[in-house]
């Protein structure tokens, strides 16, 4: 049997998140914060200005707690990952776990693109389902402006 560990995007989070993990690691929660400029465990546990729900705060909050938990479930045991793989933001947690860069370069990476995605405006996402590349294409062509 295989041994399969996905990691959540954006989304996922929710206030309380991480609370099992950080009084585990204080040393790396309190790098994580030095890092992002403001307190990640308060911002996990008791989110008092309402940002947890902001891309910019939300990406490197998941990517710390989700490498955290996986980091608690290693240490306690859990079987080793025969395949690693992560939704949108959960990617860089499943390189992180692959051993691809350190937690604190992953924690920039991901300070980065939360930061760039907060600034992008009147964008939009949307699935595909049943159509060739050419249909699709040729449905961009026609909406774009």
């Amino acid at each position: 049997m295989n041994t399969i560990y996905m990691f959540p995007g954006q989304g996922s989070q929710a206030v309380g998140m991480g609370a099992e993990v950080f009084e585990q690691y204080p040393d790396t929660v309190s790098e994580a914060s030095e890092q992002l400029g403001y307190d990640l465990k308060r911002l996990c546990l008791e989110d008092p200005d309402q940002q947890l729900n902001q891309t910019q705060y939300t990406q490197p909050a998941l990517y710390a707690v989700n490498a955290l938990m996986y980091r608690a479930q290693q240490e306690a045991g859990a079987a080793a990952p025969d395949a690693l793989i992560g939704h949108s933001l959960g990617e860089y947690n499943a390189l992180l776990a692959a051993g691809s860069f350190s937690f604190l370069t992953g924690l920039k990476l991901v300070q980065k693109r939360g930061e760039l995605m907060s600034q992008a405006e009147g964008g939009a996402m949307a699935a595909v389902i049943g159509l060739s590349g050419s249909e699709v294409l040729d449905h961009i062509a026609s909406v774009e402006d």
